[in-house]
């Protein structure tokens, strides 16, 4: 199953530490919904950033069956 988002994001930089709220649109299978973000990006280094993120995905009534998902990743990532 395919699933397209598109988001937007809002946050405010507090030390290393950048919180931030996301929110959009997301289709999967033909079906619209919306989808939620939590995020925190965390510079370990200059150069190296970590960065853990809830979402939350509701695509509503999905053949017959009400369809979410909740996801948590943790990601690194590293500046060249």
């Amino acid at each position: 199953l395919k699933t397209v988002s598109l988001e937007g994001q809002v946050g405010y930089e507090v030390w290393k530490f950048l919180p931030y709220a996301a929110a959009g649109v997301v289709n999967a299978g033909g079906n619209n919904g919306w989808t939620a973000s939590l995020v925190v990006d965390y510079a370990l280094t200059d150069r190296v950033i970590i960065v853990a993120k809830y979402t939350h995905n509701d695509f509503g009534d999905f053949e017959g069956w009400k369809a979410e998902t909740d996801t948590v990743s943790l990601r690194a990532g590293f500046k060249f």
